[in-house]
Parts: structure tokens; sequence; C-alpha cells
């Protein structure tokens, strides 16, 4: 009689689209459990229960209960799996978990936090991935244990940075990883581990910078930007052309916010941080939604002037303002440009 539920739904993106037929769905499934489930083996049911969505159901022979340890107010499902694998080894002593999932933002934090489950008696940690025949197990443990620990303790950062399913993509998941690698991670390690400050923005740019250009004196998105508009004038492509360091802050900012709830995924005792106040706005429905940069140019923004040699004094609006020529100007700012002031 269930399956009568789902049997209309053909465009499952739509479906999928929205929170509310995500909680409907889940509480379906709670409900179908709840009346079938027989086996002796415990099964936690968390999120969504109708009467407390931090709760957290624990079936057993088709007896319910409710577990206080694993009561949590986790809005992700992948965050509430790191809760549960945590409490798996801190608490019931497990020393072999095997996770299905499918998604890379889990794999990440299971690879994350298992150089701290270690500490506990985890010995394997296994993924199962795929569907059918091709589905296959990925042993965790050994990933970790042939990394450099610094990379391993990078991951979250690296990914959050270059691209996950709450953040915008910058460059190559392949680049990303080989330039933290020859950077011995310094510029990522201690990424959403303390507050957000400026030096932890300017080096999350520079790092995000050497992603996707090879030339070592860039350091910021602007001037990345300037580089590639006047050396590939012919060629330039403007879907192509890197944002701005403005718009690239936001991105760091609410990739920090999405690191910083993985980092802290299985405890409870995390600050909750706004998002408003790392890249997001929130409109009069209460949805949140990417801040983006609206910056226009200042009134008083100088015009290029159109001086050939900037020669005369009076003449030049350059020199008129008393500042210097720049590529833009007709002179080009080359050794022709006869303003004073450089």
């Amino acid at each position: 009689m269930y399956t009568a539920v789902f049997r209309d739904l053909v465009e499952m993106e739509s479906f999928w689209s929205s929170t509310e037929n995500k909680v409907r769905l889940q509480q379906f499934f709670i409900k179908w459990m709840i009346e079938t489930y027989k086996d002796c083996k415990p099964v936690y049911l968390g999120g969504s229960h109708l009467t407390d969505l931090t709760a957290c159901m624990k079936l057993v022979q088709g007896n319910e209960g409710y577990e206080r340890l694993l009561k949590c107010d986790h809005e992700e499902a992948d965050d509430r799996i790191m809760f549960h694998v945590n409490h798996a080894v801190t608490v019931d002593k497990f020393r072999r978990v095997i996770v299905a999932s499918a998604d890379t933002d889990v794999f990440i934090c299971l690879v994350y936090h298992f150089i701290q489950w270690v500490h506990f008696g985890m010995k394997e940690l296994w993924v199962l991935c795929g569907k059918g025949s091709s589905t296959r197990a990925i042993p965790v443990h050994d990933v970790v244990s042939g990394i450099d620990s610094s990379v391993a303790e990078s991951l979250p950062a690296i990914h959050a940075l270059s691209g996950c399913d709450s953040t915008s993509k910058i460059g190559t998941k392949k680049s990303a990883l080989k330039t933290a690698q020859a950077l011995r991670c310094e510029q990522v390690l201690s990424f959403a581990k303390a507050p957000i400050m400026d030096g932890m923005i300017r080096s999350a740019e520079k790092y995000l910078v050497a992603c996707i250009s090879s030339d070592n004196t860039v350091g910021t998105f602007d001037k990345l930007r300037y580089n590639i508009y006047h050396k590939k004038t012919f060629q330039l492509d403007l879907e192509k052309l890197p944002c701005t360091s403005a718009s690239v802050h936001l991105h760091i900012k609410r990739a920090y916010l999405q690191c910083y709830r993985w980092l802290h995924a299985p405890y409870l005792e995390n600050v909750p941080l706004d998002p408003t106040e790392y890249g997001y706005t929130l409109d009069k429905k209460g949805h949140l939604s990417p801040e983006i940069v609206h910056d226009v140019l200042p009134s008083d923004f100088p015009t290029p002037c159109s001086c050939i040699k900037c020669a005369i004094s009076t003449v030049c609006p350059c020199r008129v303002r008393n500042i210097t020529c720049c590529e833009f100007c007709k002179c080009g700012a080359g050794e022709g440009c006869r303003n004073p002031i450089k």
C-alpha cells in the first residue's frame, strides 16, 4: 500500500529539490520501519520524527525506544553519519564500522575523523559505494595510512575551498590536492580550526590562486584577472575569467562555514555559526542564498586619459589628478608616457 504514495512521481529532480518532500519521505520511511521491522539487530532512526526532529529512535524486535545519547540537531544527514559513527566508536566501542554512502563529502569527513577515532580503538573503517555488481568497499584506514598526515587533516578544507555540495567549484580536485601537497598544506592546515581572520582569508585566497595559476607572483584573484585580461586579450573568454577577490572572499567564508560543520559533526558541543556572517543572505521567507558582490565604481573614479604621451600637465587628466597612468590609458603607461608620477 505504501508504493502507491510514490507511484505518480515522474520528475524526481523537482521532488528532491523540495525540503518538505524530503522530510515527508523520511517520516514515511520511519513509519514503515516501525510497522515492518522485527529483527533482533538494533536499527537507529535519527531526524524527521513528528514529535521531535532532534530525537533518535531505536528499533529492536518490533520494540521502539529513544536513544538519549544520539539526540542531536544536525541539519545534514552527512553530519549525522559522523555523529553516529563517533557514538559507535567512543560509546559502544566498535572496532570496525562500515558506512554505505557514495557521497564525496562523507568520504572526506571519514578520512579526517578516522585519525581521531583510532585513539578510541577503531581498527577498520570501510565505505560502501556503487550499485549492484559495481558495489565496492573502500578501506578508509588504508587510505589514511597511505597519505601524509597533514594532507589527511587538510582534506575538509581542500574539498570545501575547491568546491563541494554547498560551495562553488574553483579549479579541479586534482590541482587542489597537488597544490596543497606542494605547499605542504601550510595555507589550509589550520582552516576552520580557528576563528576566521583576514590572514586566514588571504592565505586561502593565495592557495586558490595557486590551484588555477602557475604564476608564483600572483597572490590575489584581482591580480590574476588583471594579468589574464592584459596578457590574453585576443583569446579572452569572459565566461572563464576568474572572479574578483571580493567574490572569492565570500566563497572562502562559505567554505569556512561548511568546513567548520564537518570538523564538529561528531560532537554536540560545537558552537553554531550564523550563516549571514559567512557569505549568505537571508530573504524575507527565511531562505538562505549566497551573497553576491555588487561593487560599483565610486563617483570620483578617474577615467583613463586619452593622451598619447601625457606631456602637458594641464591637459592630461591623470596629471591633473596627480595620479599615475595605467594600462587602460591611451599611453599604456609605457616608456613613451611623460607623466612624472610613477
